[in-house]
């Protein structure tokens, strides 16, 4: 028996402009929290810093259930995603709402049990 599940996405080559665009990344996370029938508690928060070639947005949307985050490096347009629960999800879902909205030539996931 597992207390929930992990999705870790790695996008590579994302949409440039997907993945620099505050509202594209709000409107991910509303789409995932919707899709997965997850009750988000409180607001998601969206910050753009970093350092020299190190920059990117970050969020981080809490669940009743745990959380969805992510980290955008604008450098090789990438985006680091999770999303743990401990209510049962479709990880495939999470994944799909991904590549609609930040365009990836590549997707690397995993999923674990924990």
């Amino acid at each position: 028996m597992s207390w929930g599940i992990h999705t870790i996405l790695n996008l590579k080559h994302c949409n440039p402009a997907a993945i620099r665009s505050r509202l594209v990344i709000q409107t991910f996370s509303d789409h995932v929290v919707r899709s997965i029938k997850m009750e988000q508690y409180g607001q998601t928060q969206i910050q753009h810093f970093g350092k020299d070639d190190k920059l990117g947005f970050s969020f981080q949307t809490h669940l009743t259930t745990s959380h969805l985050c992510g980290h955008f490096a604008e450098e090789i347009n990438a985006a680091f995603l999770d999303c743990f629960s401990c209510k049962e999800y479709d990880p495939a879902i999470v994944e799909s709402i991904a590549r609609l909205y930040f365009l990836p030539a590549n997707v690397e996931r995993v999923v674990l049990k924990r």
